[in-house]
């Protein structure tokens, strides 16, 4: 349901966006750094949302992995815990097997 509502916002936005663009046809003046000229304002509007659009989307992609990622440590580090702790504990290397230990002397 919520991802429906969600493709009907984006929808709308697009729309909205793209009559925005269109209805502003005249051409403006851009200066970027070493970089000069004169574009429609519609292509800039649309540009500048297309830019918006994909960083958004990479951003959001990397948070996402970023999390699953740690949730994979997460469960890899329990896993590992619960395997150390049904194991049985291991006698240092020091002490050999046939000396008694020190209580049963």
């Amino acid at each position: 349901m919520f991802q429906k509502i969600r493709y009907f916002l984006f929808l709308v936005a697009v729309l909205v966006l793209i009559v925005v663009a269109f209805q502003n046809k005249h051409s403006v003046d851009v200066d970027v750094l070493t970089f000069s000229g004169k574009f429609p304002l519609a292509l800039l509007l649309l540009a500048t949302a297309v830019i918006s659009f994909v960083l958004g989307s990479i951003m959001t992609a990397w948070r996402i992995r970023k999390k699953e990622r740690a949730k994979a440590r997460q469960i890899q580090a329990d896993a590992k815990q619960a395997a150390d702790k049904s194991a049985p504990p291991k006698k240092p290397e020091s002490v050999q097997a046939n000396e008694p230990s020190p209580l049963e002397r």
